[in-house]
């Protein structure tokens, strides 16, 4: 009996109706009873020749545009024992859902193929892009464990079928998870495991696996502190990743490679070019998060180049890419962004507001880097309103994030607890300052260059508090010209200004008042109104101390520095901001 006449049956005796526009066969049952009751009172012989008379229907009709209803063409391909046919649309399914970033839909479709692609003869190149493309799907969503999964499970797979190509590529996806800055990152491991999977990529002539090898090593080196050989492993992917013109490989190498060299001495000018090659990659690509945290790679340059109108304007492009997208990693990174430039311009509302958003993501996404960076600089700007207890406790949990995913930015947030401590006269910045000062006092140290930056401000400070004021000056003319050659402009006020307090302190006051009248033009040229009025407020008294006529005016350009800082606090913020003794000595005027 054809297909026409079972559904002329069925409209006779009322079961089904006719939906469709004039010249369209378009039915519905009357009730899901009607076709529960329908599909299970068929043989199964008749329900697999009317599934599969459906899949070759649909796949004549929509010739060209099966993509659209692919998961319908791959469960009727299924229903009707055709597991090849099946595979092929589910796959196709799975990267659908990915491209519009249904990713949930798109796992889901990726767990469907891999079963139906190992109850087939299941070939090498199907089942490492099958597993994955699942895998990474799980790395998206934040989800780490599911990411380990699927790949724990592509390498006992490829022993079971003696593929050792699959197991190489289970490794080198989980040597990336490991060597990036997650909550599961072990760079140290992740080194050694690199290695080994190079050999072994090398061994069978895979050069994509090399390269993928070579730039985990790069990743690794990178987050154990050895930049010159991450800049020389990921020059080496990418000359192999050119070679092959895998483009996506290559803009992945080149964002990552652009990190070890923005942030070192010399080699800004390539880490932007570099990063700018992978941005027009990502753009040919029509890949959006990784887009997104390129310009977020853009955005942290400016930020510590005290270029904040820029850093706000591209992580904001960023964070509206990735909330289309609905990408935590992303959003996560950009609100981070926004968090390092709202402080430092003094916004102290939008640094918390932000920052807390920062985090809310930088959690689902399993992202480490806020949850120490972000949560260190909420610290102190808590400090800096006079909110000590709440600062106190903010900064403990930076700490704990860095030593438990995030070793070689322990030093950034044992250098805000340094500081904090050292202004309540507490213990726990002495505690905090002998473990910093054991940390960069090692030759072999594994610290990011920012976060040595906090170091060296965190031992300028404790100098000064303990009125070693020579040393005080050797650390603060340190720390001005390891920023001169980074170009980071962000701390080089705070530099200049404990600078000019161990150079007063030294009786040598015409040069510390050039140390802050510099700190002043930093300040004002970056708006970094977190430090302007603090600048404004030590020149005035030090023009009061010495007699000199231009303390009043600098007290009026202190408050009115002050001002639009106290105007954006919410009350509480206020009274106690207000309360700590240096603004509340500009206040008064």
């Amino acid at each position: 009996m054809s297909i026409d006449s079972r559904l002329s049956a069925l409209e006779a005796r009322g079961l089904i109706r006719s939906v469709g526009r004039p010249g369209e066969d378009e039915f519905l049952f009357r009730h899901t009873l009607f076709q529960e009751t329908a599909y299970r009172s068929l043989l199964r012989g008749e329900r697999v020749e009317l599934h599969r008379s459906v899949a070759n229907i649909l796949e004549r009709a929509l010739a060209g545009d099966e993509e659209s209803v692919a998961p319908i063409l791959a469960y009727h391909f299924e229903q009707a024992g055709d597991d090849l046919q099946a595979l092929r649309y589910f796959t196709l399914a799975a990267k659908a859902a990915a491209k519009v970033y249904a990713n949930q839909e798109a796992i889901e479709h990726y767990q469907h193929a891999i079963r139906l692609a190992l109850r087939v003869a299941p070939e090498p190149e199907t089942l490492i892009e099958l597993y994955t493309g699942c895998g990474r799907l799980h790395e998206l969503m934040g989800d780490f464990d599911g990411a380990i999964r699927v790949y724990d499970a592509m390498q006992a797979r490829s022993e079971a079928l003696g593929f050792a190509i699959l197991g190489i590529k289970a490794r080198v996806a989980r040597d990336t998870l490991f060597s990036s800055p997650s909550t599961v990152s072990d760079p140290h491991n992740a080194l050694a495991n690199a290695k080994s999977t190079l050999e072994l990529a090398r061994a069978i002539g895979d050069e994509e696996a090399e390269a993928r090898s070579l730039w985990n090593l790069m990743l690794a080196g990178f987050f154990t502190g050895d930049e010159e050989a991450s800049r020389e492993y990921g020059e080496q992917a990418l000359t192999i990743a050119r070679r092959l013109g895998d483009k996506q490989l290559q803009a992945f190498i080149l964002n990552d490679l652009s990190r070890s060299n923005l942030f070192f001495e010399g080699r800004q000018k390539r880490g932007m070019e570099l990063l700018n090659r992978a941005i027009d990659l990502w753009k040919e690509l029509d890949n959006l998060p990784m887009l997104a945290d390129s310009l977020n790679g853009q955005a942290m340059f400016a930020a510590y180049s005290g270029e904040y109108e820029e850093a706000l304007d591209l992580s904001g492009k960023a964070l509206a890419m990735s909330t289309e997208i609905d990408n935590p990693w992303g959003k996560s990174y950009s609100q981070y962004i926004m968090t390092v430039a709202y402080w430092d311009r003094g916004d102290y509302t939008s640094t918390m507001r932000v920052g807390d958003e920062a985090l809310h993501w930088a959690r689902v996404a399993g992202f480490a880097v806020p949850q120490v960076h972000a949560r260190a600089l909420q610290a102190w700007a808590l400090w800096d309103l006079g909110r000590y207890d709440q600062a106190r406790d903010l900064v403990r949990e930076a700490v704990d994030s860095a030593r438990n995913s995030l070793p070689s930015w322990l030093p950034l947030a044992l250098a805000v607890q340094v500081m904090i401590g050292l202004s309540r006269s507490q213990a726990t910045g002495e505690t905090a300052f002998d473990e910093l000062n054991a940390i960069i006092s090692n030759p072999d140290r594994e610290v990011f260059p920012v976060a040595e930056v906090y170091a060296r401000l965190a031992e300028a400070n404790h100098s000064l508090s303990t009125r070693d004021y020579q040393r005080a000056l050797e650390v603060s003319d340190e720390m001005v010209s390891m920023q001169s050659r980074l170009n980071f402009r962000n701390f080089r006020v705070d530099a200049l200004m404990a600078r000019g307090q161990a150079l007063r302190s030294l009786g040598q006051s015409d040069l510390a008042r050039v140390a802050l009248e510099e700190a002043r033009q930093v300040s004002e040229s970056t708006g970094a109104g977190r430090t302007l009025w603090r600048i404004l407020y030590r020149l005035s008294a030090w023009a009061d101390a010495d007699g000199l006529p231009q303390a009043s005016e600098l007290r009026g350009q202190a408050r009115a520095a002050l001002e639009p800082i106290v105007d954006m606090l919410k009350d509480e913020w206020r009274e106690s901001f207000l309360a700590t003794p240096d603004a509340s000595a500009v206040w008064a005027g």
